[in-house]
């Protein structure tokens, strides 16, 4: 690809790499060493920091701003207002919504998805086919693993690590250093503290108004079991348990059928 002088909005002069049929919208501001590969479209107002560096047919919709030493893969499209920070790296076909902020050093594996207004703290890591709903906020040094899906208005705290194919709800809450290990599924609304572990082959249905923590665990002997304070019961005779109880009632349902689909 041909290395050609650019001039800036404000008549700075840089020299830039450009594929084939690049598209720059007005007021784009480019910086010395920037690579945009082929079928690359800029719209108005992107600003690219030093040395940044997109593959092939990446979009980049209004007011985007890259910070330096940004990668961007093959087909990554980029919402309006979205912001990334210094070293962040992205895989193919990445697609982030408006107003999504990357902290610095993020990584993004291939075909991850972010809705609107999500912010990743510094130093994130999320695997391949993560995706995310609008409003979710992850601290920092926050680790998805592949097939991870979150819901609107997820809050994790920093050093979270979620395993393969987590699934959060709408609203969750977890806090610092919680780990959760592949296949857990909170349902919407659990709140978890600081440093909470749970392992694999755990569903969570969340605290009932007493503080009781109602889930489903899959243990060796019995198959799945569900969980509530210091009560374990078979899914039918959690059912009869908490007869009396709808709040009770509501969770074991939510568990029992998260039992079904899961097998």
């Amino acid at each position: 690809m041909p290395t050609v002088p650019y001039r800036n909005p404000d008549g700075s002069l840089v020299n830039v790499t450009l594929g084939r049929d690049v598209r720059l919208g007005s007021g784009v501001t480019l910086s010395n060493g920037a690579t945009l590969g082929n079928y690359v479209t800029l719209s108005n107002y992107v600003t690219l920091g030093d040395d940044v560096r997109l593959g092939n047919e990446v979009t980049l919709g209004r007011d985007v701003t890259l910070g330096d030493d940004v990668r961007l893969g093959d087909c990554a499209t980029l919402g309006n207002g979205a912001t990334l920070g210094d070293g962040v790296t992205l895989g193919n076909y990445v697609a982030l919504g408006d107003g999504v902020a990357l902290g610095d050093d993020v990584t993004l594996g291939n075909y991850v998805t972010l809705g609107r207004d999500v912010r990743l703290g510094n130093y994130a890591a999320l695997g391949e086919y993560v995706t995310l709903g609008d409003d979710v906020i992850l601290g920092r040094d926050a680790t998805l693993g592949n097939g991870a899906t979150l819901g609107r208005d997820v809050r994790l705290g920093n050093y979270v690590a979620l395993g393969n194919y987590v699934t959060l709800g709408d609203g969750v809450r977890l806090g610092d250093g919680v780990t959760l290990s592949n296949d857990v599924r909170l349902s919407d609304g659990v709140t978890l503290g600081d440093d909470v572990t749970l392992g694999n082959g755990v569903i969570s249905a969340g605290e009932d108004s007493r503080g009781y923590h109602f889930r489903a665990i899959k243990s060796k002997s019995h198959g799945w079991l569900i969980s509530a304070g210091c009560r374990c019961f078979l899914p039918s005779e959690a059912e009869a348990h908490w007869a009396n109880n709808p709040e009770a009632l509501d969770k074991v349902a939510y568990l029992r059928e998260e039992i079904r689909r899961n097998g």
